[in-house]
């Protein structure tokens, strides 16, 4: 059962990070309302012209779909390549660790432990919560040189090195990428305060049967 325990504690916080980032990246309402604050729009000609290249891009992450050439360079197209890798490499990472999750509940439900499972829940939601607080601190005094690092470590070419006119770096400014990380830090803090919540109060509702 040992085992189990920290199983759920270490799957937690990884699972509920890469749920937000898939939710988020294939968010075309969040593109357009950053699009909008940071004044995106007013880089190109029209803001339908915007919009329809980010449909297209999610499109690409996601699907089949294609790239425009007239749009994108060839090192653009070529980056974007290796992000949409990435971005599969992660689902990939992201189905592993809910197929272990699943494993470790059907464990409890044969077992019964859920009292267990609801303290370990959680644990788990407290230390992500505290986990996020700490990560977004530390970003807060080094963003730029943790998004080079992760740039430098995600991908084995210079090809994210982008000119400053290039429509890839006018479409996705550096603060976008901020808000982004943001966003998947504030969503992944809901939900586990919320599984800390209800986990809590089951804790609550185990112990007040015992007396």
């Amino acid at each position: 059962m040992k085992i189990i325990y920290y199983l759920i504690i270490i799957l937690f916080t990884p699972i509920l990070l890469l749920v937000n980032f898939r939710l988020l990246v294939f968010n075309l309402n969040f593109y357009k309302v950053e699009f909008a604050k940071l004044g995106v729009y007013e880089n190109f000609a029209s803001s339908e012209t915007v919009n329809f290249e980010a449909g297209e891009l999610i499109n690409f992450y996601c699907c089949d779909g294609e790239l425009s050439s007239t749009f994108y360079s060839q090192r653009e197209r070529l980056h974007l390549m290796d992000v949409k890798n990435l971005i599969k490499l992660v689902n990939l990472y992201l189905y592993v660790l809910i197929w272990a999750a699943l494993t470790c509940l059907v464990y409890v439900i044969h077992k019964k432990a859920y009292k267990f499972s609801a303290r370990n829940l959680n644990t788990a939601a407290l230390i992500t919560i505290i986990s996020i607080i700490t990560l977004w601190l530390f970003s807060k005094l080094n963003f730029d040189p943790l998004f080079i690092s992760f740039h430098k470590l995600s991908f084995s070419n210079n090809y994210w090195l982008l000119p400053q006119d290039a429509n890839l770096i006018k479409l996705f400014p550096p603060q976008f990428f901020v808000d982004f990380a943001n966003q998947i830090a504030l969503q992944t803090m809901i939900m586990a305060t919320i599984i800390l919540i209800i986990t809590h109060l089951i804790s609550k509702h185990h112990a007040a049967k015992k007396r």
